[in-house]
């Protein structure tokens, strides 16, 4: 007989949390190696290893999930809200090579809003899937949370189009403007998979209610 033959049913939900609780110190580990308004190399570093982590979470996750007799639903449903998750933390690490990649070495106020706006958002994240296991007796809760990511990422589009449109304003010299224009794709590309996430389990619920 299997382990997980004998876990309660609200134990798979801890894979949720557990990888959501990832991408939350991703992304605050971003925020403190910009915390100066210049990239620190060394605390950039961090946030690799925490995406290593990252990956030993989904890869154990998965493997329970496949070996599991029964789970509190779909077990394809479940696989797909792991590694999306997965996804947002390797979003995070994406964006932490690029500037080391592209030699940004400064922050702007376009940038400190994305990493602030992903700091909320997973935030949020972690509170939607510490939650999702109660979500019949405290739905308000889960809804909440699905709605301010949706809102993060509404906040997220307008701080993209704006900072394009300030970034072609013909001031900056071009290199500048592909460094950047690629960060801030990577940076409005990691709330969508946020939202991406918490769509995915809203749907899920739905079917469970």
């Amino acid at each position: 007989m299997g382990r997980l033959k004998r876990r309660k049913p609200n134990d798979y939900f801890a894979m949720f949390s557990q990888g959501a609780a990832i991408s939350q110190r991703a992304a605050r580990a971003l925020e403190h190696a910009l915390s100066s308004g210049n990239v620190d190399t060394e605390e950039m570093r961090a946030i690799k290893k925490i995406e290593h982590e990252g990956d030993t979470h989904v890869h154990r996750s998965l493997d329970e999930i496949e070996k599991a007799f029964i789970t509190p639903f779909d077990s394809e449903k479940m696989a797909d809200i792991v590694r999306g998750i997965e996804n947002l933390t390797d979003a995070i690490d994406q964006i932490s090579r690029h500037f080391y990649m592209m030699r940004i070495q400064t922050t702007d106020p376009f940038i400190e809003k994305f990493v602030a706006l992903l700091i909320e958002t997973t935030d949020h994240l972690v509170n939607l899937t510490n939650n999702m296991h109660d979500h019949k007796r405290h739905p308000d809760i889960v809804k909440q949370a699905i709605i301010e990511i949706n809102h993060v990422e509404n906040i997220g589009d307008q701080t993209y189009q704006q900072a394009v449109y300030e970034l072609f304003d013909g001031t900056k010299d071009a290199i500048d403007v592909f460094r950047l224009h690629t960060l801030y794709d990577q940076l409005e590309s990691a709330l969508d998979v946020c939202e991406d996430i918490a769509d995915n389990i809203e749907t899920i619920l739905i079917t469970l209610s």
